[in-house]
């Protein structure tokens, strides 16, 4: 036996080492190494000798040695003079300029959404001159990049708290102003202050008549003092430490009327302005607090609310043994104030129905689908009259939802609308007439009324445009 399998040991064999069948031995130890079979490409102890050195996993990493001949040359040169042209390969693929890098990602940004026969120009980017990130632009005119530019500003179009100084549009010290707001004259205090506020005929904007006894002071520290104006107690409580907030007094019911043309004709102080503060989402008014002149301005306004339906031709009048109980909807009005083109008070009147009690809507048989402009489609219409060289505008249209496509015969929807009782007596309608009014097509209140008008405006654009919209 050799020596070296001696002393290694008996070498096992290879491969599957599940029992032989056939009536073949399996290879015992008393077998010579050299007679147990070895598959192919393994390498045992007995094939190599103690000299052998065992081969490395990877190829050892020797340092290159350039030819003789380029041994005194700059490692730069020899690169160069190994691989001709290599180092502008290299350094216009794999190392991409920052400018590279910019008009890469621009055309990636703009792959999806632009083609070659594209209308319009071809956008250049202002980063072509940039050589690393962040670094400002060069010109080859920077001196018209600074410029004077002279403004003519107008003193009376500044918004409040604004004034010209030396040329230069400068903020005004913080003051305290006025607000109105519904049936409260507010004070906001801006500046700190060391005690209560008491109104005077100098610095209100109102008489002191229209102004009720009651004063409420709300400090920022969410502090609440209620008491008199007209009388100095509580003083320890507004000089405990200095304050800001706003102080509210309420007006009179029958002051009111007079406290707002007061207020909107107010002339003080330049330090100090008085504007009027409306409420951002519309609220409706009650008649039980009003005067007797904001009574008669509402009433000619519902007076030519219910014009308007007669107009329109919404409904008629109809008697209420025609009528079913389930299809009377109750209406009543809603009072807002607007403004007038020069800004002075206007009273509203809006006649709604109780749409929430549609028998139609509730069983869903009605469809309410109406299309609005929405942000994607105003942009739209902006580019293409941009391209086409055409010149928008925008309209109201005044009572648009009574204008709608009338109730067709054939489809049962009946409805009869039961008045308020001022709206009865404007009509002349005595107590106990027993009178609906039977609608011809949808009012304000109903689900469907935004679909009426709807059809109704895209059949008058056809029209106008002779069956086209463009």
């Amino acid at each position: 036996m050799d020596q070296n399998a001696q002393r290694d040991g008996p070498a096992e064999p290879q491969g599957n080492s599940e029992p032989h069948g056939g009536g073949e031995d399996p290879p015992t130890a008393n077998m010579d190494a050299e007679e147990i079979p070895v598959p192919d490409g393994t390498d045992t102890p007995s094939m190599r000798s103690d000299h052998d050195e065992i081969e490395p996993l990877e190829e050892p990493n020797h340092p290159m040695t350039p030819a003789p001949e380029l041994a005194e040359l700059p490692a730069g040169e020899v690169e160069q003079a190994l691989h001709p042209g290599a180092n502008a390969e290299i350094s216009s693929t794999s190392r991409p300029t920052f400018a590279d890098l910019r008009r890469r990602h621009e055309r990636l940004e703009t792959l999806p959404m632009r083609n070659a026969k594209m209308y319009g120009p071809t956008s250049t980017s202002i980063h072509e001159n940039r050589s690393e990130p962040y670094q400002p632009t060069t010109s080859a005119d920077e001196t018209n990049l600074d410029q004077n530019i002279d403004v003519d500003v107008v003193k009376g179009d500044l918004p409040i708290g604004w004034r010209v100084e030396n040329g230069f549009l400068t903020l005004n010290e913080p003051q305290d102003d006025w607000h109105l707001e519904g049936k409260y004259l507010v004070r906001r205090h801006y500046v700190p202050r060391l005690g209560s506020f008491k109104p005077t005929e100098a610095n209100c904007p109102v008489p002191l008549h229209c102004l009720d006894k009651k004063r409420i002071t709300k400090m920022n520290d969410r502090t609440i003092i209620r008491n008199n104006w007209n009388t100095e107690k509580n003083k320890a409580k507004y000089q405990r430490h200095y304050w800001t907030g706003e102080t509210r007094f309420k007006l009179k019911c029958a002051w009111r009327t007079e406290s707002r043309r007061c207020f909107l004709a107010a002339d003080l102080n330049a330090h100090e302005e008085a504007y009027l503060q409306e409420s951002g989402s519309p609220q409706n008014l009650s008649e039980h607090y009003m005067s007797a002149a904001d009574r008669l301005a509402f009433r000619e306004a519902k007076t030519k609310e219910l014009k308007s339906f007669f107009d329109n031709n919404v409904w008629f009048i109809d008697d209420a043994n025609n009528s079913e109980e389930k299809r009377v909807l109750k209406a009543h009005f809603i009072l807002q104030w607007k403004k007038h083109p020069d800004g002075s008070p206007r009273a509203k009147a809006r006649l709604v129905v109780q749409g929430f009690r549609d028998p139609d809507s509730l069983s869903g048989k009605l469809n309410t689908t109406a299309p609005t402009l929405t942000r994607l489609s105003r942009n739209m219409v902006m580019a293409v009259c941009t391209m086409l060289g055409m010149s928008p505008f925008t309209a109201d249209i005044t009572t648009a939802f009574l204008q709608g496509k009338p109730y067709r015969p054939e489809v049962d929807r009946i409805l009869w609308i039961k008045l308020p009782k001022d709206g009865e007596s404007i009509l002349g309608l005595e107590p106990g007439h027993n009178k609906l009014m039977k609608l011809i097509k949808p009012m304000y209140g109903l689900c469907d009324a935004p679909r009426a008008w709807f059809e109704e405006a895209s059949e008058r654009i056809l029209r106008a445009g002779e069956g086209k919209i463009v």
